[in-house]
């Protein structure tokens, strides 16, 4: 039962450093997405009747057309390659900003308080 006695200006000290307030939030808070997207090959084959001639070939980026005459055939090979496309999305949120609901005497108060407790917790542990 001392023991308790002897604890409580302590907890009551420790209580009041345990009351605080909180860090200003900032008026808009931006939140920052990823998307990536995948799109798939296509791939599409044609025939046509025409007169022998060679191969043509053409590439660019990620497509390649292939045209190939064999006797009176005409075959047309095209290929768009599968690519990745990464998006990014800055969407700013607006913060509401919250009022202490605290009247205006009650920080002086806490801080009379807390200074009270202190000349308490010294002159308890000076008399000891």
């Amino acid at each position: 039962m001392d023991n308790a006695r002897k604890l409580k200006p302590a907890l009551v000290l420790l209580a009041l450093f345990a009351v605080s307030c909180g860090p200003q939030k900032p008026e808009v808070s931006t939140i920052v997405m990823h998307d990536t997207i995948y799109t798939d090959r296509v791939v599409s084959d044609t025939i046509v009747v025409s007169k022998p001639q060679d191969t043509i070939v053409m590439e660019k980026e990620r497509l390649r057309v292939r045209v190939v005459r064999i006797n009176d055939t005409l075959r047309i090979e095209g290929e768009c390659a599968a690519d990745t496309i990464y998006r990014t999305t800055t969407i700013e949120v607006p913060v509401k900003v919250v009022e202490s609901r605290w009247p205006w005497w009650a920080k002086p108060l806490l801080w009379a308080l807390f200074v009270l407790s202190v000349i308490y917790a010294v002159k308890k542990a000076l008399s000891f």
